[in-house]
């Protein structure tokens, strides 16, 4: 159940810390986020340092908000999705998703568009949230409030 709720507040905490990094980002910022991502690759043969990085990537996004507060919050949910995030590495394809989901984030930050910030923090989020739907069997929620549904695109 734990698990579950944590993609939950995942959802409803990382894609606007992304949103509000766009708006107050810098070089170093994105350079650590750079820097973390090669360092993940680097680290495909190594689970525990790999995971590490993914919360580094998820920190130094947050980090980019200037705000302590969402930082303090990032840490607590980084602490409690580590049980799911240890799920989803099953395999070297997972590990190169992983790091093709933060460069496509990372991508999208740059950019600084509000609608591809929330795409591509919708996959990133969407991720993992199926890996737990597949490992468990259980939908992450029932029913989806619409907060935390999917965007939808122009003429869906």
């Amino acid at each position: 159940a734990e698990v579950a709720d944590v993609l939950v507040a995942r959802r409803l905490l990382e894609p606007q810390v992304a949103q509000l990094a766009a708006l107050h980002v810098t070089a170093e910022n994105l350079e650590a986020m750079r820097q973390t991502i090669e360092e993940q690759r680097t680290a495909v043969h190594d689970r525990h340092r790999f995971l590490a990085l993914d919360h580094r990537f998820h920190l130094e996004l947050a980090r980019a908000t200037r705000n302590s507060i969402v930082v303090a919050l990032t840490r607590l949910l980084l602490r409690h999705l580590a049980v799911a995030q240890e799920m989803a590495v099953r395999g070297p394809d997972e590990l190169e998703r992983s790091i093709a989901l933060h460069e496509e984030t990372l991508l999208a930050l740059e950019s600084g568009d509000v609608a591809a910030i929330a795409r591509a923090m919708d996959a990133h989020l969407s991720y993992l949230e199926e890996i737990w739907e597949e490992e468990t069997g259980r939908a992450r929620v029932h029913p989806l409030p619409p907060f935390l549904q999917r965007p939808q695109a122009h003429g869906d």
